[in-house]
């Protein structure tokens, strides 16, 4: 027997009604108000990622999504629920990693800082979420590269 995917196709088109949606593959403007977004990846999230309201869905290999999602407080549209926000020690930590990476964590003390810190944040939550949580704070794809090879 082979479990059979979750179609959520449904819930996303009622969700998109009366609301502007987008890839990032559409090359059209948006206008603003609320942005439905189709599994856009950091690309997108670098194009569409500073509008509020975004809608993002997700499939695939988005693993740091869940870091992202926390440190914004999204709401899974599935749920309806908020993603719950990073716990101490967790954010005090993601906000230590984020002063860190003032210079993108390309200077030495900023590398430092951030392989010590990220030791931690590896046991108790994972390289990926720490990374999307990264990018919820604005951090450049380029940094974000450079934080991950750490």
């Amino acid at each position: 027997m082979t479990p059979q995917a979750v179609d959520y196709s449904d819930l996303i088109k009622s969700f998109a009604r009366g609301r502007q949606t987008t890839s990032v593959k559409t090359a059209a403007r948006v206008g603003p108000g609320p942005l439905l977004a189709y599994c856009i990846g950091v690309a997108g999230l670098e194009k569409f990622g500073h509008r509020r309201p975004l809608v993002y869905v997700a499939w695939g290999n988005d693993h740091w999504l869940d870091g992202w999602a926390a440190a914004l407080g999204a709401v899974d549209i599935v749920t309806r629920q908020p993603i719950a926000a990073p716990a101490e020690p967790v954010s005090d930590l993601l906000k230590d990693l984020d002063f860190a990476g003032n210079n993108g964590w390309f200077d030495a003390p900023g590398k430092r800082d951030a392989r010590r810190i990220l030791q931690e944040l590896d046991r108790l939550v994972g390289r990926n979420y720490a990374i999307g949580a990264m990018l919820a704070a604005d951090h450049s794809r380029k940094s974000l590269d450079a934080l991950q090879k750490l």
